[in-house]
């Protein structure tokens, strides 16, 4: 996963936990990392933090639990990692479009077809519609390790076929499938996936 994208999905996580705390319910550490989807220990290690750093406070409650609380200076915390994410993924979109117009204006030629899942798929249509390229369909692995049309219609595959990645949660693994379908120099992706084109022994 791009490192961009992976500082993000961090930085949601926090929001989220703070927003559990505000409402100043009886909650075990359990269920908080429960409804934020994340560990235990996580969820543990980000309350011990906040606490020393004055984000959080924690009051006692009846069979030795504890109501957890946003402070003043938590609420404000919480706001700037608001601002932080935003801006963060903002750029990291802006960065991603750039990269997929670079793409298909080699390939406006070929017929293109993106695969995967995720926020890209998006931005890859968005990129093909500023310049005018009309993508051959959309694609993903299913699990079956096999192509399946979610949108256009699925050609046999040949010279004038393309593949552009487009998935961001497991793009390396998608990769490596497709590369068994099809002929890897017809795959193209952008660098902010940080795909290798070697598979690990």
């Amino acid at each position: 996963m791009n490192v961009t994208m992976e500082a993000n999905l961090k930085i949601s996580k926090i929001i989220n936990f703070f927003s559990q705390l505000e409402k100043k319910e009886i909650i075990s550490q359990s269920k908080l990392a429960k409804n934020v989807l994340i560990s235990l220990g996580m969820a543990n290690a980000i309350l011990k933090k906040a606490i020393s750093k004055g984000y959080v406070k924690a009051k006692a409650a009846p069979y030795k639990r504890y109501v957890y609380y946003l402070t003043k200076k938590g609420f404000s915390e919480k706001s700037n990692l608001v601002q932080e994410y935003l801006e963060d993924s903002l750029n990291f979109f802006k960065k991603a479009k750039r990269s997929y117009i670079e793409i298909f204006k080699k390939l406006k030629n070929k017929r293109i077809y993106i695969v995967g899942k995720g926020d890209l798929v998006d931005v890859s249509k968005l990129a093909a519609i500023e310049i005018n390229v009309k993508l051959a369909g959309h694609l993903i692995i299913n699990e079956k390790k096999k192509l399946r049309v979610i949108s256009g219609k699925l050609e046999k595959h040949n010279k004038t076929i393309v593949y552009v990645m487009v998935e961001s949660k497991i793009p390396q693994a998608i990769y490596d499938d497709l590369k068994k379908i099809v002929s890897s120099n017809s795959i193209f992706h952008p660098k902010i996936l940080h795909i290798s084109d070697f598979e690990a022994n």
